[in-house]
This record gives C-alpha cells, structure tokens and sequence, in this order.
C-alpha cells in the first residue's frame, strides 16, 4: 500500500443502514481513518427492510449495540411480515477496512505524519475495546449490523432464488451539500438455518464471525480503493477483496423446491477506509443532512431484477 493515500484528510465519519435507514448526522466534523480530531455522533439511524411475495421478515436476536452477537432467535410464524424496522441511535463510528466483511481493521491515530503520509503500514483488529484505547470512549463502533431472519416459502416445483432487488443510499442535504462520496460499503452474511416452521428459541447460526455459508460486498458503482482492488487483510498487509460486479452476485439464498425454509442474515456497513473518497474534506461538507438506505429482497426463478452495486443518490 503506497503511504501515499493517506492524507491529513483521511478521517470521517460513518453512519450506517441497512434496509431503509434513515441516518441523522449531528456534529460539525469526523473521525479520520488515521489521525482523529473531531468527532460525529450518528443519531437516529433507522433501518427498515421490505421483502416482495413469498418472502417473510422477523428481527433477529439478539442485537449488541447495533454489532452482531451469538444467542438465539426466539419466534414463531405468526411474527413473520413484510417489513419490520430497527432503530440504532447515538452511534460514533470509525472508519475500517476488511476484504471479507468480518475480520476488520483500524490504524492508529498517531500512525501519521505531519504531511498526512502514514508512517508504516501497521493495522490493528477490531474489536471495541481496542478502537476506543485508541480513538477514545466516545467511540462506539467501526461497523453496525442489521440483524434478521428471513422466511421463503417456495411453492413452485423448481428451486427459487433469494435476490436483492434493491440498493440505494440517498442522501438529503440539509443545504447546498453535495454528496460525491463512495465510500460506502455494505456487506450480506447468511445463512441457512431451520427447514421446518420456526416456534420458541432457536439457536442462530455463528454468521458475525466468519460462520456464514454466503458472504456478499456492496460498493456505490464507481468506487475505487487506493490500491486497486484491494483492503487490509492482517496486520502489515492488504490482499484483493472481491466486491459484487454483476447481476448473480445479487442471489443470496437457493430455495428448494416446494419448501419453506429459514435464513438468518446479517446486513453489515461501514466507511471502507482504504476508499479514494475516505477523506475529512469531502465527509465534512456532509454533516447536516440526512441519509437513507433503501434495500429489498425477492424469492425469484432468477437474477433478472437483481443489483449488484449500492445506487447513490
């Protein structure tokens, strides 16, 4: 990684969604990717998800502060519908880098020069207790998670798809802002869980730690890392992250043919900090509107109406 791309500039902050999320950004400036100054708070971030015909909704147990955690899921079928709604408020989040939507990692803010070069390229695993002996205890997250189960009820005699039908981020400006930014970055973790109808408490699958059987990452089109194609991966290195480019990375489940099946899932975002947009400069001119995330999902014999790039708006 060229230290290069890193710039006194290279700070800002996230506010996430999944679904329809509407995200108000208080504050008057944002954490950086290497050198942190000030700080924005992410305050009521509201996440609503809407699925089409024979396909069901339910959220998902139990949520930590808006991060997956192990646990279970307890429901019944009559708890299932066609939206359901979260909302994560008082959020301080800093930018992270990953190239499989699970294992993320931050660079210290003193990992800097005077001239915004980073020193060494030196990383640190996320967790929360280490981002916040770092950036401090406002700090709540690098990510956030929407948390959820879906029901897909197949009454045809082929095997059906589960297609995200939907990806847009619009963002509301509260003046004359602009929003260029594609920094964005969205990932689906899933996973198949219960085959039969769903009643009282049920164990979830591990799919927040490298447990999911499918793994999808979302980009605005047009996005671009600093060094092509690529993110942190360990400690001292960054290896290619493979970002959804075309209409059948849009199936995130198989259904069987004449079934109803289970499927927990984890929509996961954050501000990719190896992104050319990930910059103080342009996230600063972006702290007084609002943004949404609107995603869907259809059970279909195909991709045709699928997407496979976070449309912004």
């Amino acid at each position: 990684m060229k230290k290069e791309k890193y710039s006194t500039n290279k700070r800002l902050v996230s506010a996430m969604a999944m679904f329809l999320i509407s995200t108000a950004m208080l504050g008057t400036a944002s954490y950086a990717w290497f050198t942190m100054n000030r700080a924005v708070t992410v305050t009521g971030m509201t996440m609503k998800t809407t699925v089409d015909s024979n396909l069901q909704i339910d959220d998902a147990a139990p949520l930590n502060g808006g991060e997956w955690s192990a646990g279970t899921f307890a429901t019944n079928d009559s708890t299932f519908k066609n939206a359901t709604r979260q909302t994560i408020t008082d959020e301080v989040l800093v930018p992270v880098s990953t190239i499989n939507g699970y294992s993320y990692w931050f660079t210290d803010p003193d990992n800097v020069m005077g001239n915004g070069d980073a020193v060494s390229d030196a990383y640190t695993a996320y967790t929360l207790g280490a981002l916040q002996a770092k950036y401090g205890t406002t700090v709540t997250h690098g990510y956030l998670d929407y948390h959820f189960v879906l029901k897909a009820t197949n009454t045809t005699s082929t095997a059906q798809k589960v297609v995200l039908n939907k990806l847009d981020m619009t963002y509301t400006a509260a003046a004359s802002e602009t929003d260029t930014d594609k920094a964005w970055r969205v990932a689906i973790l899933g996973k198949k869980f219960e085959s039969a109808t769903v009643n009282g408490a049920k164990t979830l699958p591990d799919i927040g730690t490298a447990g999911a059987t499918v793994t999808k990452i979302y980009t605005p089109s047009g996005a671009a890392n600093f060094t092509a194609g690529k993110a942190v991966k360990t400690a001292t290195t960054l290896d290619t992250v493979t970002y959804a480019s075309a209409a059948a990375d849009s199936e995130i489940f198989t259904v069987t043919a004449n079934s109803t099946e289970y499927f927990e899932v984890v929509m996961r975002v954050w501000i990719e900090g190896e992104d050319t947009t990930c910059y103080t400069g342009l996230f600063n001119d972006l702290q007084n509107g609002t943004w949404a995330l609107d995603a869907g999902f259809e059970l279909a014999a195909n991709t045709a109406n699928g997407v496979s790039n976070i449309t912004m708006h």
